[in-house]
This record gives C-alpha cells, sequence and structure tokens, in this order.
C-alpha cells in the first residue's frame, strides 16, 4: 500500500501550489492516470510532489521529453549486457524489462511515442503504475485490480492547483 500524503506543497520555482484534502491510499496493482488540461501542472506534480513521496520505492520515470533519456536507455542496457534496440519504442520497451526491481512506473505523456501502450505483461510487472495521457486510457490499464485518477484542476492564471482522486474500479483477485 503506498499512501499519497494530503497536505499543501507549495513550489516556488514554477510558482505552484497543489493542495490534496485528504491523504490518498493506494493499494499494490494500481493504474493511477494523472489528468488535467494543457499547462495544469502535470509533469511538475509527478517531479516535485508525487516523486519525494516515493523515495522508499525503486522508480521507473519515462519522462515527457523522452528523448533527452535515449543516452541514458542505451547506457543502462549496455551496462547490462543488453542489446539495446535502434528503434524508440524497441529501446524504452527494452530499458523498462531491463528494470526488473522498480516496482513503479511512471509514464509521462508515453502514449505520444507508442500510442498503443506497453504490452500487459510489461505494465502488470510493476505495483504501481502512473500515467498522464491526453488520450483515452488503453483498455490493458483495465487488467490491473485497482484504478484511479487524480484530476488537477487550476482557475485560469491561478497559482493552486487542486488535486481530486477518483477510484474508477476496484476488485478483488
Amino acid at each position: 500500500m503506498f499512501e499519497l500524503q494530503a497536505g499543501r506543497f507549495d513550489l516556488p520555482e514554477p510558482g505552484l501550489c497543489f493542495e490534496l484534502p485528504a491523504p490518498v491510499r493506494i493499494p499494490v496493482h494500481s493504474c493511477i492516470a494523472v489528468r488535467g488540461e494543457n499547462g495544469v501542472g502535470k509533469t511538475t506534480f509527478l517531479e516535485h510532489v508525487l516523486l519525494p513521496q516515493l523515495d522508499a520505492y525503486q522508480v521507473l520515470y519515462v519522462a515527457q521529453d523522452i528523448d533527452v533519456q535515449v543516452n541514458t536507455m542505451r547506457a543502462t542496457l549496455a551496462f547490462l549486457d543488453h542489446q539495446a534496440p535502434s528503434g524508440l519504442t524497441d529501446l524504452v520497451q527494452a530499458w523498462i524489462c531491463a528494470a526488473s526491481d522498480a516496482s513503479v512506473l511512471i509514464l509521462d505523456e508515453f502514449d505520444t511515442y507508442m500510442p498503443q501502450g506497453l504490452p500487459a505483461e510489461i505494465l502488470l510487472s510493476f505495483a504501481w503504475v502512473f500515467f498522464v495521457s491526453h488520450q483515452h486510457t488503453p483498455a490493458v490499464y483495465a487488467r490491473f485490480q485497482h484504478g484511479l485518477a487524480v484530476q488537477l484542476t487550476r482557475p485560469a492564471h491561478g497559482q493552486t492547483v487542486q488535486m481530486n482522486v477518483e477510484e474508477l474500479w476496484s476488485r478483488s483477485r
């Protein structure tokens, strides 16, 4: 079980304040959609609110600007004595598969590069998958035991981002 702490998260650098009114308990085998309009602060939420709360876990983060990570992916695969595929989507998939110790996968607008998403067997190997997408949620995510959405909203030109969490589904095994 992972708990996203409630509170007010002031971030002077981007000039935003994220507010979560109550803690959110997120069970293992959960898929969490991070939603909101363009520019609301989804990536800022991932990097400055969520990631610090995940410091007790092994996290694999596929950034929105994935091109910046390509050399790191190739170097990691070489270090692990894995062949680095030439295509971007194959490279990312190989890198994710090589991260066998990670329990958390964060995909920031990954569907821009791979609209069909990752294969279910890769996704389901993680305890928690957080994803940002402007597309409809791919059907593969529904294979998780629990589904949640973190909706980020901010008034036009406002500094405060409200975080509301909604349970999308939950089923016992």
